[in-house]
């Protein structure tokens, strides 16, 4: 099981941030946040050791993953607006109106 602090920390609190930054208020701390999905993977070998970052995040579960794609795909065909871009991650990709959000998180 996937421990709730992760869950907060990787997603809740990442969705936090973007409804800060879609409300205006841009700050180092916003900044800091994007870095959330950026895990680092220590290991140590006969080489001594070696760090990675390696980027983790959500995927929307079955049902939501064609239309998500579809959406993604018509919003990438449209001028980039940073206001819109905002408001698209928050409507279309973390907030689908089934709850949950759509995304699954796997183990």
């Amino acid at each position: 099981m996937i421990p709730e602090e992760f869950i907060r920390c990787a997603f809740e609190e990442r969705v936090a941030g973007i409804r800060k930054l879609a409300r205006g208020r841009f700050d180092p701390e916003a900044l800091i946040g994007f870095t959330r999905h950026n895990a680092a993977i220590i290991t140590c070998g006969k080489a001594g050791t070696n760090g990675s970052i390696k980027g983790i995040g959500f995927i929307h579960c079955g049902k939501f993953l064609p239309g998500t794609i579809n959406k993604l795909r018509e919003e990438l065909k449209r001028p980039y607006d940073p206001r819109r871009a905002l408001d698209f991650l928050l409507n279309k990709i973390y907030d689908n109106g089934e709850g949950a959000m759509g995304l699954r998180i796997y183990p």
